[in-house]
């Protein structure tokens, strides 16, 4: 980071070692006083998928939230845009497999993006403000409300809805045929 109009640098950094530099304008030189304060932030569990709240669902599989990224930092990017947007994380839990359809009603120019457990992994679905996964097998997904742009950021609301597969829908979820001794079965569907 770098400022040279306020004389004030304010920064939101992950955990680790960090050097500061003072240097003069354009070659100036001189004594100079120095502040450095660091402060341990609380961080909402939305902030990150490792904490990121479970998306309850209904019976027709549907769940809905509401909540703001006015307060968070900008963890994840994605295709899609969002990089040093604000974004907040929230886990679906897909019993058995199936497709996701996310919709995102923002107070902000917004994206919406799908990761499995791991945010920081593989994208699997991203769009503006509306996303559709292709089939996924059994397991805990997050989905990320991000801005287009840094100052993209304020309160939403998310929908979710998932389309279980049915047995048979898949390879993976074929359900076997017994043959009788002469090659045969009889199905009924």
């Amino acid at each position: 980071a770098c400022d040279d109009d306020a004389n004030q640098l304010e920064r939101r950094l992950p955990p680790g070692s960090y050097f500061l530099f003072v240097d003069g304008y354009q070659g100036s030189a001189g004594s100079f006083d120095l502040t450095v304060q660091r402060e341990t932030l609380v961080l909402p569990p939305a902030d990150l998928c490792d904490t990121a709240p479970l998306l309850g669902l209904d019976g027709n599989n549907h769940g809905e939230t509401s909540g703001s990224t006015a307060s968070m930092g900008d963890e994840y990017g994605s295709s899609c845009g969002g990089a040093g947007a604000a974004d907040a994380a929230h886990a679906v839990q897909l019993s058995q497999r199936g497709r996701m359809r996310a919709r995102l009603t923002p107070a902000f120019d917004g994206r919406i993006h799908l990761h499995g457990a791991n945010c920081l992994a593989e994208e699997l679905a991203c769009g503006v403000n509306q996303l559709t996964s292709g089939s996924l097998p059994a397991g805990t997904y997050n989905i990320v409300v991000d801005g287009s742009w840094e100052q993209a950021r304020g309160d939403y609301t998310l929908s979710v809805d998932l389309d279980l597969a049915s047995p048979n829908e898949t390879c993976a979820l074929a359900e076997p045929v017994a043959l009788d001794a002469s090659g045969h079965a009889e199905l009924q569907g």
